[in-house]
């Protein structure tokens, strides 16, 4: 994919000094062609990788085969290679924005051209929607092992690449090993929730939709109840630590408000013996706390209470 991105870049001039200026029109034809042509891959991409996810053809000697329990999967150098797919993609995908990419991958302004959301959301819903066909250990090598940081770092930039993660949830194949990454990943990165940034904003739009996975997929709840004392432990302790903990506490929110009202009682008995002293520090913030932000911590004191057979607590 990269090589097509710079044999894009050659073949137009994009990115390229040239004597003769490009044309607004002739660059706008030049992007409209590369994109049908990324296009193009990304579908037959598809095809290939789950072709060579359900492969069950011998292996050579030197290869290594990431075996699946039906006997299928792709060896080493192909998860290595489909995360290559994965990462240079994304470059490539800065077309769609109307930002040229010269040979080296890096991204310079090219001529504005307006790219319909709906198209840009289509193309990486294709692209999403090809790793959804791997087997399941052939996802967590590609996915959780390479790409994760990447990804995110990325949708950082350009937050309209959170719809990749986002298919991920949504797809009933790879949801389950998708919220075992993600949540694995951000309990990694909680330390940084403390400081106000693009990050922890990314940060807490991705735990909002893995939170409500677990309604929409309830057997992703056993998932989240082996991470969910990491979590909680977690934001207690590092809001501790900062000047201003808000953050911590909204993520908690949306935990809470993705479990309330059904039927997880996995999640409820792992919450039990942590809810006294999370009731207990909430109380103190919600006292100290200002007006802007009482409110949050009155209605998680109220959602911790109704959620345990701990006494209503004293928020007046």
């Amino acid at each position: 994919m990269a090589k097509h991105g710079a044999t894009i870049s050659a073949v137009y001039g994009i990115g390229q000094s040239s004597r003769t200026p490009l044309t607004t029109e002739r660059c706008a034809e030049a992007i409209r062609e590369a994109k049908q042509l990324v296009k193009t891959i990304v579908m037959g991409m598809k095809t290939i990788l789950w072709s060579l996810s359900n492969l069950r053809a011998p292996v050579s000697q030197n290869a290594t085969r990431v075996v699946t329990p039906s006997g299928k999967g792709m060896t080493d150098e192909e998860c290595q290679m489909s995360s290559q797919y994965f990462g240079d993609a994304l470059v490539c995908f800065t077309l769609l924005e109307g930002t040229a990419v010269d040979a080296s991958g890096s991204s310079k302004p090219g001529q504005p051209v307006a790219t319909p959301k709906s198209e840009q959301k289509e193309l990486l819903e294709l692209f999403s929607g090809a790793f959804t066909v791997l087997e399941i250990q052939n996802f967590r090598e590609v996915i959780g092992r390479h790409i994760m940081p990447h990804l995110f770092d990325l949708i950082v930039r350009k937050p309209q690449f959170v719809v990749i993660p986002q298919n991920f949830l949504r797809n009933s194949n790879v949801t389950r090993v998708f919220v075992d990454i993600l949540l694995t990943f951000i309990i990694s990165r909680l330390k940084s929730l403390g400081e106000k940034s693009a990050e922890t904003t990314q940060t807490l739009t991705l735990c909002k939709m893995l939170f409500s996975s677990v309604f929409l997929f309830p057997d992703n709840e056993p998932v989240l109840r082996s991470h969910l004392r990491s979590v909680i432990t977690n934001c207690l302790r590092y809001s501790a630590e900062v000047k201003d903990p808000i953050r911590y506490f909204q993520l908690l929110r949306s935990l809470f408000k993705s479990i309330e009202g059904g039927k997880f009682e996995g999640l409820y008995k792992e919450l039990q013996p942590l809810l006294p002293e999370l009731l207990s520090s909430l109380i103190k913030l919600q006292h100290t706390a200002d007006p802007s932000t009482r409110s949050l911590f009155v209605e998680l004191c109220l959602t911790v209470s109704f959620s345990s057979s701990l006494p209503l607590a004293d928020i007046s």
